[in-house]
């Protein structure tokens, strides 16, 4: 029978017989060589030692994942999201993927700027205390941002042959 099931239908049949406290003690050794950076880390821990304990000896299963996430549902759309995307993670290496799961995450438009805050800026720059007399680069940068709705990676690869035809041949 194993033989038919090739590696990994072994390795799920192997993980279904393990116990719950086994199962998220090898899924830590996988977190930790998959997420790098330890804030996300502390957090993937956090949620997935609420989900063990959520599961109270089951063994995980879609619903039960489904029914732990529900609980989270007063949460906003992108840490909803976030908490998806670890228990997902985890019941795909379980090898019970969640794939018509999904956590729809709005678009969002940048802040406002008010136009006072806008003016601020433009004084700071007038008032800062350079010796280089880059104001006017500073000042016109602005003013481009400004006019434009150029990306700030757009304003630092700006040319001056991008700004007028006349430097063409500087």
């Amino acid at each position: 029978m194993e033989a038919l099931l090739g590696p990994e239908g072994r390795r799920r049949l192997t993980l279904k017989h393990k116990t719950i406290d086994e199962l998220f003690a090898l899924y830590e050794a996988e977190l930790i060589l998959k997420v790098h950076n330890t804030r996300n880390l502390e957090n993937d821990r956090r949620l997935l030692t609420k989900f063990h304990s959520y599961l109270n000896g089951s063994q995980p299963s879609p619903e039960l994942a489904k029914g732990f996430l529900s609980q989270f549902s007063g949460k906003k759309p992108g840490t909803l999201a976030r908490y998806a995307a670890t228990i997902k993670s985890f019941m795909k290496w379980y090898g019970e993927p969640m794939d018509s799961f999904k956590v729809k995450v709005p678009k969002t438009l940048p802040p406002y700027t008010e136009d006072s805050d806008i003016e601020k800026l433009f004084l700071a720059v007038e008032n800062k205390k350079n010796h280089k007399g880059s104001i006017v680069r500073d000042s016109l940068l602005l003013t481009i941002a400004l006019k434009t709705g150029m990306r700030r990676s757009e304003l630092a690869n700006l040319e001056p042959k991008d700004v007028h035809a006349d430097f063409l041949g500087r």
